[in-house]
This record gives structure tokens, C-alpha cells and sequence, in this order.
């Protein structure tokens, strides 16, 4: 099994004898519920993780281990840096 997420990137030779099977991105709130379901994570956590994920459930499972709310703080207070102090 051969498994990509960048056809491009493998040799044509290589990929020829492949059967190509495309699996389609999860939904935000497919990811929220399998969050909430399976990990007992709270409902608007899910969410935010959810929507970070970008329908990567494998992602989202990785950014349970993170501080998600501190890249949200950092994120909001560069973008008023930004508005306060113009270039």
C-alpha cells in the first residue's frame, strides 16, 4: 500500500501500476463530533480544533496536544499590533 497526499510528487513508473483510491476531506463537523465522541473534548473546542484541522482528523488529534487557545491569543494580538501600528 502506498499512500500519498501528493500524486504529483510520485514517479509515474511507480504510479502506473498503483490503483488509486482518493479519499475526500473530512468536515469540520464530522471532526467536532468525533472530537467530542471519542475524546471527551468539550463542544466549542472541538470546534476551534476542528477548523484548524483543515479535514485532517490526524491533525486535529495533534492539536489536542497543544495550547490551540494561546495560537488564537498570539494570532489576535499581532493582527491589532498590525491595525495599531501601521507600516
Amino acid at each position: 500500500m502506498l499512500v500519498s497526499s501528493r500524486k504529483e510528487a510520485v514517479k509515474q513508473t511507480i504510479l502506473s501500476r498503483c490503483q488509486l483510491i482518493q479519499c475526500s476531506m473530512l468536515s469540520d463537523e464530522e471532526i467536532q463530533s468525533a472530537l467530542e465522541q471519542h475524546n471527551s473534548v468539550d463542544p466549542k473546542q472541538a470546534h476551534f480544533i476542528s477548523r484548524l484541522a483543515n479535514g485532517n482528523y490526524s491533525r486535529a488529534l495533534e492539536l489536542l496536544g497543544e495550547d490551540v487557545n494561546k495560537y488564537r491569543l498570539d494570532a489576535v494580538q499581532f493582527l491589532r499590533s498590525i491595525l495599531v501600528h501601521p507600516q
